[in-house]
């Protein structure tokens, strides 16, 4: 790669605004740190703070400041073969705007290879390559994550990774809401991607009640080692009674992050319940002889 300059944190005034027709004749790649405005289609259009833009060569550039001071980070560059395909197979969009979702990491990542091309180290140009690499592979994950473009792994090959990712770090607290936004990185489901589905053994059904067109559904809280996770049983109001009288069961469900009003929250879709063998047996024959009592 060849990188022919680099620029972190510059400022300019309100009324900035760039415009060149046929760009800088290289690679330009934009960070607009604050609310900014950018032609696409040849009309200016708003974006939020922390858009990004990769030039191509002879594209048209148009961006500039929305109403308030402007601040980016910024570096021409022109990519060797091996990298052209690198952007290509990490689907990265060209002459496109595309507000970040972290956008601060993608800055951070910039300011070092800046300071490190600058620098009089001994591999700086070196460094500067990996650093130009990381950014681009930072960007397709976040990529993935706002589901801009799909994941480049397989299903199974992701599940493998959460799963080694659980075991190889036991001491690592990896909550249900954590695996949920791990898994929704698997979507879109549908035909030949199926939406994986999970099995949790020995929880109990708390706060249950009905809900729906004659009670059709229920609804109720998944609950283990005293934490509480909303769920949603779909067209089981005919298993009330027996789900009442469970004391543990094997719940198989998906997990789904709802959003709403700007708040997520963690529901789980149960698909099937089973009873669990009691962890005391003689409790639970005793609670049982009650129940058979109060029946009589």
């Amino acid at each position: 790669m060849r990188m022919d300059e680099i620029g972190w944190h510059s400022v300019h005034g309100a009324d900035f605004c760039n415009e060149r027709e046929h760009s800088a004749g290289d690679y330009v790649f934009l960070l607009i740190k604050s609310p900014c405005q950018i032609a696409v289609n040849g009309e200016m259009q708003k974006f939020p703070a922390y858009t990004w833009i990769l030039y191509t060569p002879d594209a048209y550039e148009k961006y500039g400041a929305d109403g308030e001071e402007y601040c980016d980070d910024w570096m021409h560059f022109a990519p060797d073969a091996q990298e052209e395909a690198l952007l290509k197979s990490l689907q990265i969009p060209m002459d496109t705007p595309v507000p970040l979702p972290k956008g601060t990491e993608i800055s951070k990542l910039l300011r070092e290879m800046c300071f490190e091309y600058y620098s009089a180290q001994l591999h700086r140009l070196e460094m500067t390559d990996l650093y130009f690499r990381m950014l681009f592979y930072k960007l397709h994950e976040q990529l993935v994550r706002v589901k801009a473009v799909p994941a480049a792994d397989s299903a199974s090959v992701r599940l493998r990774q959460i799963r080694d990712f659980i075991f190889r770090k036991p001491f690592e607290r990896f909550t249900a809401v954590r695996f949920a936004e791990e898994l929704s990185m698997l979507e879109p489901f549908g035909a030949g991607n199926p939406q994986p589905v999970v099995l949790s053994r020995g929880v109990r059904l708390a706060n249950m009640e009905r809900i729906g067109c004659e009670g059709k559904h229920v609804r109720c809280h998944v609950t283990r080692d005293e934490q509480y996770i909303n769920a949603v049983y779909f067209n089981s109001g005919t298993e009330f009674r027996n789900m009442l009288d469970m004391d543990r069961c094997d719940a198989v469900y998906t997990p789904n992050i709802n959003t709403f009003m700007g708040r997520s929250e963690l529901q789980l879709n149960i698909k099937n319940l089973r009873c669990a063998e009691p962890n005391d047996v003689n409790a639970w024959i005793d609670r049982q002889k009650g129940k058979f009592v109060d029946a009589i």
